[in-house]
């Protein structure tokens, strides 16, 4: 089985190693919770659905999100990551 080296999320395409601001999705697809910034570590298949984890430097912790439910809200500033 070869890695997965990008997802389609909600508002873009995620890639392997990239790092960006972001906040998840509620079930009817606005906006909600809190602005992140993470870095995607993995990208997987959870039975149909593309999963993505992304180290969370502001939590030090990886946390595992399904790619429809990631908005993209633009690149952290400069060493920040």
């Amino acid at each position: 089985m070869s890695e997965i080296k990008s997802a389609q999320c909600a508002n873009f395409t995620a890639a392997l190693g990239e790092s960006f601001r972001f906040c998840t999705l509620d079930g009817t697809g606005r906006p909600c919770g809190q602005l992140l910034t993470g870095k995607v570590q993995k990208i997987r298949r959870a039975g149909r659905k593309m999963v993505v984890d992304l180290y969370i430097p502001a939590k030090s912790c990886t946390h595992t999100y399904y790619a429809a439910e990631i908005y993209y809200h633009g690149r952290p500033r400069e060493g920040l990551m």
